[in-house]
């Protein structure tokens, strides 16, 4: 027979329901509490019976559900013998008691009384009654264990919320201790808060006893304090003395630790963070069939000096894409970054990436440059750029036509500058993208990609367009979510073309905030003083000095750059190495004769 139904607490006072705080994270079917209030003693609440879950044999939901109304994180209300720093878990089921079949629908009132302690003051005891259409329908005596909060169980719901359910990066949220450049942490503050073991494993994707988990977790949380992101997405070397995160694949930042006696570590940068091209250096190699060779060292050269970063807005949807033919549409300001780009997204994007140029670029000096370092013996141009003539506009559909069957067969990717030309400022957005290259995705079934390029041109307007970032500084590649061909197509063509205008502008720096990155006052006082010295411009000189700062050269490389250093004017250059290769490139950089003067074929993809 049930027993009689309990009052509520006398004290009882509502309360807004744990879910809208965070101070619960269950999802919407769990959310069963419709009403709650707490008194001194005790708390009493409405059920919902009815949920979208299997009822099972006893409604489990609803069983989880009287759980919902024990102030777990402030069970201090209850007795002055808990903390407010100590939270409760249920540990334990002494006694239930059911009469009568489960409750199915209508709300059901639950009451719960704190009744003290169950073999000792951290197991709290509760007697919690389960009451349907005025009858007890059940009867439980309960014992929940409590845990030191710490670090994360001491912030706001919201924010716990965030941190652990949803792995996002919240703001002095973490378990480690940040002593200014520093940060520290011990296997005695790991072990407190991982109140359910495999918690903190799971929540920072680590692995191995309690002192690794604390090396893990220390220089995963150093590194996401840095780069804002959640620590669970950084990726460790075996030894924990590097790390990268997916949202700059290209980035890797070296990690000094140090293990004091007790265990503390302490993590601290070993230098800034740096632009590790392997991954490409890796893809080239492969995709050309070639060892270390000069090309290498010129061309990483340049993107080591002049990319700072690649940003990726989504990483697990960029990761999807790999190996899919693509069209990147972007801004453009400078000259460089074109090549660069390519360089670096037929890598990441898996797929050898062709920027369509205009005409004009087979004979400037990036369009030289670019047909003689593929004329390299053994090297197979992989045709990184497609020209076309901006004054015979009608010549542009024959083109992408093409290009439709080799994007369609992920045999190649596709870079567009949409407005055509170079920026003169920074924060210049931009304004417009042809309905041919939306055509040329939905015939090709392949996805468009928004990138903007940051930090390569002053604020003030220039008077001329620029080959290399302003200053020789450095821009971040921002690459943004792919719009997949489906999605173009539930939309019409005004919207369609606004959808991508406005991906490519809501990259990286918000509306006018943009900078130029910080300038090599060092470097371009190197190549002053080379233009100076043998009569040359800056983009020779850019070179030869990039050159010179690229570390473990290539032979070919050392001896070329030697033979220049050395050579006496209208003498012929000792130390070359054989062949026109060596002789035509080491003409140019010491301004003997100009690259756009050599005779030869010029490279691309013709069509």
């Amino acid at each position: 027979e049930a027993p009689a139904a309990w009052l509520p607490p006398d004290d009882a006072q509502p309360q807004t329901l744990p879910y809208a705080d965070g101070e619960m994270f269950h999802g919407p079917v769990f959310q069963v509490m419709e009403s709650w209030a707490l008194g001194s003693y005790g708390s009493t609440a409405l059920l919902n019976a009815e949920h979208d879950a299997p009822v099972g044999y006893m409604n489990q939901v609803l069983l989880d559900g009287m759980t919902h109304a024990i102030p777990s994180a402030n069970l201090h209300r209850w007795s002055a013998e808990i903390g407010e720093d100590q939270v409760g878990y249920p540990t334990k089921v002494l006694s239930m008691s059911l009469y009568g079949p489960v409750p199915t629908t209508g709300p059901v009132r639950c009451e719960v009384r704190f009744t003290g302690f169950h073999e000792g003051p951290r197991f709290p005891r509760f007697d919690i009654q389960l009451i349907a259409a005025d009858r007890v329908w059940a009867n439980l005596e309960l014992v929940y264990i409590l845990f030191p909060k710490g670090p994360l169980g001491s912030v706001s719901g919201l924010e716990r919320q965030a941190f652990l359910g949803e792995k996002t990066a919240v703001p002095n949220v973490g378990l480690a201790r940040i002593d200014g450049e520093t940060t520290r942490l011990t296997p005695k503050e790991v072990k407190g808060s991982d109140w359910l073991p495999g918690t903190l494993s799971r929540l920072y994707e680590t692995e191995g006893d309690v002192q690794e988990m604390t090396r893990q977790i220390a220089a995963k949380e150093h590194i996401g304090t840095r780069l804002g992101v959640h620590p669970s997405e950084v990726r460790l070397s075996d030894d924990a003395t590097q790390a990268t995160v997916p949202q700059a694949p290209l980035t890797r930042v070296d990690l000094a630790l140090d293990v004091a006696p007790d265990g503390e570590v302490s993590v601290s940068d070993a230098g800034p963070p740096e632009l590790d091209l392997t991954p490409v250096r890796e893809y080239w190699r492969d995709r050309l069939q070639m060892g270390p060779w000069p090309g290498e060292d010129l061309y990483y050269g340049l993107a080591a000096r002049y990319v700072q970063s690649v940003e990726l807005e989504d990483p697990d949807a960029t990761m999807f894409m790999h190996g899919r033919g693509a069209i990147y549409l972007a801004n453009h300001q400078v000259g460089i970054e074109s090549l660069l780009f390519s360089l670096i997204i037929s890598a990441l994007g898996g797929v050898p990436t062709a920027t369509l140029a205009k005409v004009e670029h087979r004979d400037s000096w990036l369009g030289r440059l670019i047909a003689h370092h593929f004329s390299y013996p053994g090297v197979t141009d992989p045709e990184l750029i497609m020209f076309f003539d901006r004054q015979d506009p009608a010549s542009l559909p024959g083109i992408l036509a093409a290009m439709q069957p080799r994007l369609a067969l992920d045999e190649k990717s596709l870079l567009v500058h949409v407005d055509g030309t170079r920026s003169l400022s920074a924060n210049q957005p931009v304004g417009q993208v042809t309905a041919a290259l939306i055509d040329l995705a939905l015939q090709a079934e392949a996805p468009i990609v928004p990138v903007r390029f940051v930090g390569g041109l002053p604020t003030k307007k220039l008077k001329q367009r620029l080959e290399f970032p302003y200053g020789h500084g450095k821009q971040t590649y921002h690459i943004g979510r792919p719009i997949w061909p489906e999605e173009l197509e539930a939309m019409g063509l005004a919207e369609r073309k606004r959808t991508i205008v406005e991906a490519i502008n809501g990259l990286g720096p918000a509306e006018g905030q943009e900078l130029p990155g910080a300038p090599d006052d060092a470097f371009a006082a190197e190549v002053a003083g080379w233009c100076a010295k043998v009569q040359v411009g800056e983009v020779p000189a850019v070179m030869f000095k990039t050159l010179e700062h690229v570390l473990n050269r290539t032979p070919e490389s050392e001896a070329l750059l030697g033979a220049i250093r050395k050579a006496k004017p209208k003498k012929p250059m000792q130390g070359l190495p054989e062949g026109p290769w060596f002789t035509t490139l080491a003409d140019w950089l010491s301004g003997r004769q100009d690259l756009l003067e050599v005779p030869g074929a010029i490279g691309g993809m013709h069509v």
